[in-house]
């Protein structure tokens, strides 16, 4: 269950679980317009590593192209939450759309140094809470 809604919120952001990812048509243009390799993903546990500053540009390239982040840097969490809702596959839209609202309102003030370096914290952020909170909502909801 919680694998579905990640795997929508990995793929809106390039990666898999564990996988290298399948690149779409904006990811292929922003490796293209980087000069970057498709070897570029670096992650461990799911977690996007935030040190590399190559990979901070690709994610605001295609964070950008994507209309996840606007040009001001500052992150669009209403497409954010569109693309998780109307692709997850939970059980009910009332779970998916709990645990991408608990998500969205825990990361929402997550700032970096720059553009990259947010989409990275606020992606890694997201992958935490959705975690949490698909755990949360089993405790008080399911039994």
């Amino acid at each position: 269950m919680i694998l579905q809604l990640f795997f929508v919120t990995c793929t809106m952001m390039c990666v898999s679980l564990g996988e290298m990812p399948n690149f779409d048509v904006i990811e292929k243009q922003c490796l293209n317009n980087l000069g970057y390799d498709e070897d570029i993903i670096k992650h461990e546990n799911n977690l996007l590593s935030e040190d590399n500053e190559d990979m901070k540009t690709f994610f605001g390239c295609v964070w950008k192209e994507k209309g996840f982040q606007r040009e001001d840097g500052s992150i669009n969490f209403n497409s954010i939450y569109e693309i998780i809702i109307s692709e997850s596959k939970l059980s009910s839209q009332f779970e998916s759309a709990y645990i991408a609202i608990q998500a969205i309102v825990s990361c929402r003030d997550v700032e970096g140094d720059d553009n990259g370096d947010t989409v990275i914290k606020v992606y890694n952020c997201l992958f935490e809470k959705v975690l949490e909170y698909d755990e949360e909502f089993k405790n008080i909801f399911v039994k």
